[in-house]
């Protein structure tokens, strides 16, 4: 039906991954040496149905080591969840850890998070599950393992910790939010482990 061709002559690019949104359309995410300042950066686009790249819907990552998303997925929330490797932030050693990405439908920031030792890690896959959580398959050369071993990780729901930090199992505490009129809002609050979804909708008075 349709090809579409994204890069230049002189430098790399990479397609890693691409699903169909939900939304419509497709989100594709790979690896790129043309656009950003870094030796390779991240990036993620969204396309409508015929392949057309879509205007304000990218997001890049803009550091100066190595950085690419393997895969790319999207929860029932709308949260894009983008996983791969970081050199150049929240690891010390830099040689590569796991990078968490999770943006918002809007590709606002909801979440940077990183994983990883001494030596490389690497993700090479992420799921949404029922808990509104992630779970990520990659590769790990650190924890006293200097040959490569599969590195399994599950987040927990809110993905709401300090850029840079690993995941904790806290308390579901984020909301996400509609505004309806000025200075009004509803406030959605998945609640995993009771298995159910409160709704907040503004008094008169509010």
């Amino acid at each position: 039906l349709w090809t579409s061709r994204w890069g230049s002559d002189t430098t790399l690019d990479y397609g890693n991954d691409i699903i169909e949104s939900r939304y419509g359309g497709y989100i594709l995410c790979g690896e790129t040496q043309t656009f950003g300042p870094g030796n390779s950066d991240g990036y993620m686009y969204r396309m409508d149905v015929s392949g057309n790249w879509m205007p304000f819907q990218t997001y890049k990552t803009f550091s100066n080591g190595w950085d690419n998303f393997n895969a790319v997925t999207e929860d029932t929330l709308g949260r894009i969840g983008l996983i791969g490797a970081i050199t150049a932030v929240g690891d010390p050693y830099h040689h590569g850890d796991v990078f968490l990405t999770i943006l918002n439908h809007d590709l606002s920031a909801y979440a940077f998070t990183t994983f990883g030792g001494d030596n490389f890690e690497t993700g090479y896959t992420i799921e949404t599950t029922k808990d509104y959580g992630f779970v990520i398959c990659g590769t790990t050369y650190s924890f006293n393992n200097y040959l490569a071993d599969i590195y399994l990780i599950k987040t927990d729901s809110t993905c709401n910790t300090p850029s840079w930090m690993s995941m904790t199992d806290a308390t579901y505490t984020t909301g996400i939010e509609k505004v309806v009129a000025e200075s009004k809002t509803i406030s959605v609050f998945p609640s995993p482990t009771a298995g159910t979804i409160a709704i907040k909708i503004p008094d008169e008075g509010d």
